[in-house]
């Protein structure tokens, strides 16, 4: 290395070490992406494990693959072993959310299959995660077992790729062709292969025909894409096109049944359990179920303190204390039927929240509908037995007011939480339910004073 480089090298290394410090991340991402290669690759070599880790995550994409080229095979595995390291990137979890979309960009593609190769599914989720990508994208559940080949070898040479790198006891049915750069251009069946002429070249076997799945994309798109295009696996690729791992029918399916087991959980209140039921011990279950339940009895005051402001009229009228249960009861019910037909409509792609103006119409028509039918029912009911058709008008008219409201908070709540960028099963059933336990009961109160005159 060059005096000058050496120089240059050692102004970078303490401008880095005094902003990292100082959390300075938006100079540091433009000093490091102003640096040349063999400066930044130096930098990466000689700083500690955890500052390596940071620094190579902080470069653009395109940069990050050119200095990682730039390395030795030896110093390349060692920055990979640091980047599996959850030690090493303690810094980078340091860096503010506010900040990550604009520094964070996607790993170079070798270096992702050479991150997750060999480990399993969990490992290479919880590890991907840890390095930018997104909760729940795609790139947390791929796996690096395919096999891929260049459109310009020979179809022998590309058998006898496939038989050197094809896994033994693992069946694949789709090979990938990839150009000079790694960039996802078509995907083959192995058959093609099989029967073409061994001096053809793979090129002459493309149709251009193929689908693919962003690495970032979210989990469920996936899901959706496979249904619909009958893939038993999809291609995985990076923002400039290139294949960095494939999303499997069986990782597919895996993240499938978590995914509905923590929506499951999330609808009865329960933080999603990251182990088997089995294998929870009872302080993580506690810990799990405490939390909702402590919010949800804070939320449930709201309905007492209701009941507390209307106590005259309860008093002056004992009868109406007898239906506060079904009313109540019936709001939750009504919240939550439409909740769940709306978030597993969002989930299975059916529905795009930017329709919520259409949801709400179709809810408030429908919670109008249920609401009259039971309050009709109700008011019957009242009529016969207890003869006094102003409580059971006022019962008929909360139940439409009740099953009105809670349709449109149940079919609201998802969509709002979508919007956020949280998952719409914790607006369900336990949330719902107790906001429209409180509001219900000002409903029914509201009635009872404006139509009996208490």
């Amino acid at each position: 290395m060059t005096p000058n480089l050496l120089q240059k090298d050692a102004v970078l290394s303490d401008r880095l070490a005094k902003l990292v410090p100082a959390g300075k991340w938006q100079k540091v991402g433009k000093l490091l992406s102003a640096a040349p290669v063999p400066e930044a690759a130096d930098l990466i070599r000689k700083a500690r494990a955890e500052k390596a880790v940071l620094y190579f995550r902080l470069l653009p994409m395109s940069r990050a693959g050119e200095v990682f080229a730039a390395l030795s095979p030896e110093e390349q595995g060692a920055l990979i072993d640091r980047l599996r390291d959850s030690r090493s990137r303690r810094l980078l979890r340091s860096i503010p959310e506010k900040y990550l979309d604009g520094l964070i960009e996607e790993l170079p593609c070798l270096v992702v299959r050479k991150l997750i190769h060999g480990l399993d599914r969990r490992r290479r989720g919880e590890l991907m995660r840890r390095l930018g990508y997104p909760r729940g994208s795609v790139a947390t559940g791929m796996t690096d077992r395919y096999v891929a080949v260049r459109e310009s070898w020979t179809v022998a040479e590309a058998l006898e790729h496939i038989r050197k790198f094809g896994e033994k006891g693992r069946p694949f049915r789709m090979v990938y062709v990839l150009d000079d750069r790694r960039v996802l251009i078509d995907e083959l069946a192995l058959r093609n292969f099989v029967l073409a002429d061994p001096a053809a070249r793979v090129r002459d076997l493309m149709d251009h025909q193929f689908a693919f799945i962003a690495a970032r994309a979210d989990q469920q798109e996936a899901l959706i894409r496979m249904k619909t295009t009958d893939h038993a696996a999809l291609p995985v690729v990076d923002s400039a096109g290139a294949l960095v791992g494939v999303l499997s029918f069986k990782d597919a399916l895996e993240i499938a049944e978590q995914r509905a087991t923590a929506t499951f959980q999330k609808k009865s209140g329960i933080v999603p359990l990251e182990e088997l039921y089995s294998r929870s011990p009872i302080r993580l279950l506690y810990r799990k179920r405490i939390v909702w339940l402590v919010l949800l009895a804070i939320a449930d005051i709201l309905s007492s303190t209701v009941i507390t402001a209307f106590e005259d009229t309860l008093e002056a009228v004992v009868m109406l204390a007898f239906f506060i249960p079904v009313l109540i009861g019936t709001g939750g019910n009504t919240g939550s039927q439409s909740a769940t037909l709306i978030i597993r409509a969002l989930a299975t792609g059916d529905l795009k929240a930017g329709k919520w103006l259409k949801v709400l119409r179709k809810e408030a028509a429908c919670g109008l509908l249920l609401g009259a039918t039971l309050g009709g029912l109700f008011f019957l009911r009242i009529l016969a037995l207890e003869r006094v058709a102003l409580i059971g008008l006022v019962v008929c008219l909360t139940m439409v007011g009740i099953a009105f409201w809670a349709s449109l908070i149940g079919s609201l709540f998802p969509i709002l939480f979508t919007k956020l960028k949280l998952d719409p099963a914790v607006a369900s059933s336990p949330a719902i339910t107790t906001i429209v336990d409180a509001s219900g009961l000002l409903i029914y109160f509201m009635i009872a004073k404006l139509i009996l005159g208490i």
